[in-house]
């Protein structure tokens, strides 16, 4: 049975679609994405974190999930909308449906929205702080949404990332400030045999400067893609870095 799925902001814009799932309500900065493939990279990439995410594509997921695919660990964003979610995909590859993996992990998701739509409002309108529900009224949503956190300008590129490097040797490697890195960026570095060490975004300077990195050229350091695709997330300990002598910086996404 098929249940009304309301997708609106503070100002009371407001788009519908519709979902055979049931899940709680949930609220994030509202972005979409017009990739045709790389529906998993985008759902396990941690630069998408507390983002619901609109799919332009006419569907999503029909190829199904591998594994070997995953930017993280498991799923990063807050929800997913889009025309429709192949819940039978066709590959041999797959491992299993993305919407199966999306309820693995109770992410919400739902299809019959009209993404060309969604996609001109923020192209005319910029992103903002969306509510999305199911069996609920627009005025108790809306509720929801006052009351969450509003993600935009926040730090949350501060903890996107994974950073576990304690005890680990990073003398001579390529450090990367960690805003939500890729699994792909460190995997192109290393296939060129390059040593990679993630480095937490509340790193000091001094801090950074000490672990001796090395590469290309007498200090690299990069920032992963957080950085460069929400540049008003920022922190605040790394600015001054960019000034130090013989430290070199890249922008990988």
């Amino acid at each position: 049975m098929y249940k009304k799925a309301i997708l609106l902001n503070q100002n009371g814009d407001e788009f519908l679609g519709w979902t055979t799932e049931s899940f709680k309500p949930t609220t994030g900065e509202l972005i979409f994405n017009t990739a045709m493939t790389g529906f998993v990279e985008i759902l396990s990439d941690p630069s998408y974190i507390n983002q619901i995410v609109t799919f332009t594509s006419s569907h999503i997921g029909n190829y199904g999930m591998s594994k070997n695919d995953f930017e993280s660990n498991k799923p990063k964003i807050e929800a997913a909308i889009g025309n429709s979610f192949t819940n039978s995909p066709s590959s041999w590859r797959s491992e299993k449906s993305i919407t199966s993996w999306l309820k693995e992990y109770e992410i919400p998701y739902s299809g019959g929205f009209d993404v060309r739509n969604i996609t001109k409002y923020l192209r005319d309108n910029g992103s903002s702080m969306f509510a999305l529900g199911i069996d609920v009224d627009t005025k108790d949503l809306k509720e929801i949404l006052s009351k969450a956190k509003n993600i935009l300008g926040d730090s949350s590129a501060m903890t996107a990332g994974n950073q576990n490097n304690e005890n680990t040797p990073t003398e001579g490697k390529i450090g990367i400030i960690d805003l939500g890195a890729k699994r792909s960026i460190i995997k192109v570095l290393e296939d060129h045999d390059y040593k990679v060490v993630m480095i937490s975004p509340s790193s000091t300077p001094n801090e950074i400067l000490k672990m001796n990195l090395k590469g290309l050229r007498p200090k690299i350091i990069g920032y992963s893609n957080r950085y460069c695709s929400k540049p008003y997330r920022k922190t605040s300990n790394i600015w001054n870095l960019s000034w130090s002598s013989n430290t070199w910086f890249g922008l990988w996404s």
